[in-house]
């Protein structure tokens, strides 16, 4: 799983959707179907995938920012997306 997820990490990293800048936004259905489309991958995997490239772009340093990160990634494990 850990390689798949790095593999996938740095194929989205090309895609304008996943782009550093944009990822503070949250995860959308541009996202979903940028990957879909490009790269075969499921909804799942786009968003796994976005929660590690997020993680990478996000300063943890930040109080604001890192709560924010863990709030999104809490929202996906305790209901559905």
């Amino acid at each position: 799983m850990k390689l798949r997820d790095f593999v996938l990490a740095k194929l989205c990293l090309a895609l304008p959707s996943f782009d550093p800048d944009t990822l503070h936004l949250g995860f959308s259905e541009d996202m979903v179907k940028e990957a879909q489309e490009t790269l075969k991958i499921n909804k799942k995997h786009a968003r796994r995938v976005y929660e590690i490239l997020r993680l990478k772009a996000t300063d943890m340093v930040d109080e604001a920012k890192a709560r924010e990160y863990r709030l999104d990634v809490k929202r996906r494990l305790v209901g559905p997306f």
